[in-house]
């Protein structure tokens, strides 16, 4: 039995909160798995590393966990997701 398939069996509904789609094809894949297990996933790509994605996904953790429903989750999710930008710099160009 598949992750997907036990998920299926004590949820209703999940949420898949991965590095960037540019960086790894997980997005992609787990999206695909859950389609084939008729599992309702809702996909939020990070669009980043995994730095900031930990800080991001406990708050919405969080969230949901003081009462948030799962839409409220994934809007802050989304919506926290577009606030980041990630700029780092080289210390000498040979």
């Amino acid at each position: 039995m598949s992750l997907l398939e036990k998920l299926k069996a004590n949820y209703d509904e999940g949420i898949c909160y991965h590095i960037s789609s540019k960086l790894s094809g997980t997005y992609s894949s787990c999206l695909q798995m859950a389609e084939q297990a008729e599992f309702p996933l809702q996909g939020v790509d990070s669009k980043h590393g995994i730095h900031p994605m930990s800080h991001i996904l406990l708050e919405a953790v969080m969230l949901y966990e003081k009462g948030a429903t799962i839409e409220e989750a994934l809007h802050y999710l989304r919506t926290e997701t577009e606030k980041i930008c990630i700029v780092f710099t080289v210390d000498i160009l040979q």
